[in-house]
């Protein structure tokens, strides 16, 4: 059972400290981070993109989930049909919530 999201004052919800799966990888200004600690998480981390998103789900009680992409192939390849590896294929495949290195995207 999952509770709905609890409306704080201002009109900011509380979302319970619920995940979101955001994909991302070291990109110098946007997205950067320093080594991971033992669950994949970084430790310490920069950013403009990440460190809004990073604000913004501590203020909404989100908790952020970085996965970054597994192969040498950062955003991705498009075979004219589908996107396959990196970020764009994360995002495709429904395994990220979000994605972003210089380009916001959102899974639909």
């Amino acid at each position: 059972h999952v509770s709905a999201p609890v409306r704080k004052p201002h009109g900011v919800q509380d979302f319970n400290g619920r995940t979101v799966k955001v994909g991302t990888f070291n990109c110098t200004v946007f997205s950067s981070f320093d080594a991971l600690d033992e669950y994949g998480q970084p430790s310490r981390f920069g950013g403009m993109e990440l460190t809004l998103v990073k604000e913004s789900f501590d203020r909404l009680n989100l908790k952020l989930n970085i996965v970054m992409p597994t192969t040498s192939d950062l955003w991705g390849q498009y075979d004219g049909e589908n996107w396959k590896d990196g970020i764009m294929g994360l995002l495709t495949a429904g395994e990220v919530d979000v994605a972003f290195c210089g380009l916001w995207i959102v899974s639909s």
